[in-house]
């Protein structure tokens, strides 16, 4: 068993690059993307003597609730493909952990293979829902926008606009809403990645595309078991929200031992639990190097 894992930052932070030391200590790999320029290059450099860390050159910018950031795990599951090997396809946001051991989660995707594991939230969405997956919304790719009202209430005013003047988008098949985090066997992803041309023909300035188009193409192209079930224990209360990437966790608390992974925390917070994890192997596990932290 081998894992892709793809990661999504805005910058790097010491939680972050433990994460990727952990992940990448056996012979997992990472894909990542750093949108701020100067973490990406001091990441490439530093990371140059790792071949399983995979910083994105080609494509260099994502954005929560935009289309790049559908087409960037779209992209990392593409080229993994083409590297080979890797059995399952998981992605993570900055500052998430592993909350079990890699041989655990080695073990536990090993029973499922090749099920696709994605949580369904809304299997038959509201009048409402379906008008705001059909809008045309701009300015979801500024780097403000998850967090900032303004602009959300400004790109939401935009599309309703649009859609006054009968301006939305086409499409045919049933829609669905569901969590934006996964855990896609290779069989799936090649599915996704041979039909990679829906996500642009169909989901041009969408709304949260990663809580819409992601799942419509896994419901649509894939033929695998799908588990509707999550693996991500996500902030802030441990559910994935509808029109939100994971916020800091209120709470460290799961009730089901199927969960893998958990965040967003702060980086002593993923000291302590990767510390935890390796605490019977070599304890401390290092960042870059010792004298190295990003800014």
């Amino acid at each position: 068993m081998k894992i892709a894992y793809i990661i999504h930052t805005q910058k790097m932070d010491n939680g972050t690059v433990r994460v990727i030391r952990y992940l990448t200590s056996q012979e997992d790999h990472v894909f990542l993307m750093i949108n701020d320029k100067n973490d990406r290059i001091d990441a490439s450099y530093s990371f140059s003597a790792n071949p399983r860390v995979h910083v994105e050159q080609e494509f260099p910018y994502a954005q929560e609730g935009d289309l790049s950031l559908t087409r960037f795990y779209l992209l990392s599951m593409k080229k993994g493909l083409e590297i080979g090997g890797f059995k399952y396809f998981v992605n993570l946001d900055a500052r998430m952990t592993p909350i079990k051991t890699i041989e655990d989660i080695h073990e536990q995707l090993t029973q499922i293979y090749p099920s696709n594991v994605y949580k369904i939230l809304e299997n038959n969405p509201s009048k409402k829902q379906i008008t705001n997956v059909l809008k045309y919304h701009a300015f979801t790719n500024i780097l403000s926008f998850p967090t900032r009202t303004f602009v959300r209430n400004f790109s939401k005013s935009t599309a309703f606009i649009l859609n006054l003047f009968g301006i939305k988008r086409k499409l045919d098949d049933k829609i669905v809403l569901g969590s934006q985090y996964f855990v896609i066997s290779d069989q799936g992803a090649k599915q996704l990645v041979d039909n990679i041309g829906y996500s642009s023909t169909f989901f041009k300035l969408s709304w949260y595309p990663e809580q819409s188009c992601l799942i419509m193409m896994l419901e649509k192209f894939c033929t695998q078991e799908h588990l509707d079930t999550q693996y991500h224990y996500v902030g802030p209360n441990g559910l994935v929200e509808l029109s939100s990437g994971a916020r800091p966790l209120d709470k460290f608390e799961t009730k089901t031992p199927d969960y893998l992974f958990a965040g967003q925390f702060d980086r002593d917070k993923i000291k302590k639990i990767l510390k935890d994890l390796k605490k019977n192997i070599d304890g401390e596990i290092p960042a870059l190097n010792e004298d190295y932290t990003y800014a």
